[in-house]
């Protein structure tokens, strides 16, 4: 066994799942004005953590962005060029797997619907229908392609936000 391949072997022997698929390309064009003039962007790429794969915020020079600090975020402009510059490249040798805003607590806010899609896309999901109508704000899929997630200016309960499928 390579040198490689036992760096990256757990101690008792079991491995994470295969690397999930990276996303499709986000779509630049749905993404509203008001979302992208902030500059608190972030790319993100997966990683195994503790046999998880894991969304790890970088910055659009490759190194880590975190979610408490604003010095390590970016312009939207910046993060889209780091993405589509690494497109091309694979996920080991630079590329990113996506894109992302951070939400700061300042009024925007997000919904995270998990597991209302089926594979071609349709919401599933009654209540999760229900709640997009009556939203009715910037919506898009999330990573794992089975989930959504909106957007808006809302203020958040301090505790109780998480409910089930709905964060």
């Amino acid at each position: 066994m390579s040198a490689e391949m036992l760096a990256g072997a757990p101690e008792n022997g079991t491995c994470a799942p295969p690397r999930p698929a990276r996303p499709p390309e986000p779509l630049w064009e749905n993404i509203p004005e008001e979302l992208k003039a902030l500059p608190r962007w972030v790319c993100w790429r997966y990683e195994s953590r503790d046999r998880k794969w894991t969304k790890i915020p970088f910055q659009p020079d490759g190194t880590f962005a975190a979610s408490t600090d604003p010095a390590t975020w970016s312009p939207f402009d910046f993060a889209q060029t780091a993405y589509l510059s690494g497109a091309m490249h694979t996920v080991d040798h630079g590329g990113f797997d996506g894109v992302g805003i951070v939400l700061n607590g300042d009024g925007l806010a997000g919904w995270d619907f998990d597991h209302c899609l089926d594979a071609a896309g349709n919401i599933i999901d009654e209540t999760v229908a229900g709640y997009l109508a009556l939203l009715d704000s910037y919506s898009e899929i999330s990573p794992s392609g089975t989930g959504l997630r909106v957007f808006l200016r809302a203020t958040l309960p301090p505790k109780g936000r998480k409910k089930g499928p709905i964060e």
